[in-house]
């Protein structure tokens, strides 16, 4: 609103905002795992952020995770958070995904490795947990087309990166 004041008479003007959708185009294809390696110190390649991205249909607890890990990408990391739209690091972001699933996982990966089953690298599915270093010290959740979510670190967001498999340590199956 402007509120205006001239020779004692007022005025006021309103302004409604005109919101503009576009649909975005549908992502190319992706590697499946078990290929190639590509990545960083956080155990992947920087990858977009929000922005309108939609999660793949991924059905049961596992797809209950893979949206809310969607919902939350360009939050910012921040150590030991897991706090919904405001910052998370990488097993607070797991934590909230699987809790919003019914699924508790404590809040550090280390911990989240040893409370869950594992499968193999080529059994990885959307939902999954992929776990980095030895000892383990990161955590993301495979969404499929060998990307994942993750919240790589201090000055970052979280965000899609494409999984190193060369440097996963194992693959995790809450639920």
């Amino acid at each position: 609103y402007i509120f205006l004041c001239h020779s004692f008479s007022f005025f006021f003007f309103t302004h409604t905002p005109t919101t503009h959708i576009y649909p975005l185009p549908p992502p190319p294809p992706l590697p499946t795992p078990g290929g190639g390696s590509s990545g960083g110190s956080s155990g992947g390649s920087s990858g977009g952020s929000g922005g309108g991205v939609t999660a793949p249909p991924v059905s049961g607890k596992a797809g209950i995770a893979v949206s809310a890990a969607y919902g939350q990408l360009g939050v910012p990391y921040k150590y030991a958070a897991s706090s919904p739209g405001n910052a998370f690091d990488c097993s607070g972001l797991t934590k909230y995904a699987w809790g919003q699933a019914g699924v508790y996982l404590p809040h550090q990966s280390r911990a989240q490795y040893a409370a869950i089953p594992h499968v193999s690298k080529n059994e990885a599915a959307p939902g999954d947990l992929i776990f980095y270093y030895s000892p383990i010290g990161h955590v993301g959740i495979y969404i499929g087309g060998g990307q994942m979510i993750h919240a790589p670190q201090t000055g970052d967001v979280v965000k899609i990166s494409n999984v190193n498999w060369g440097k996963v340590v194992g693959v995790g199956r809450p639920g």
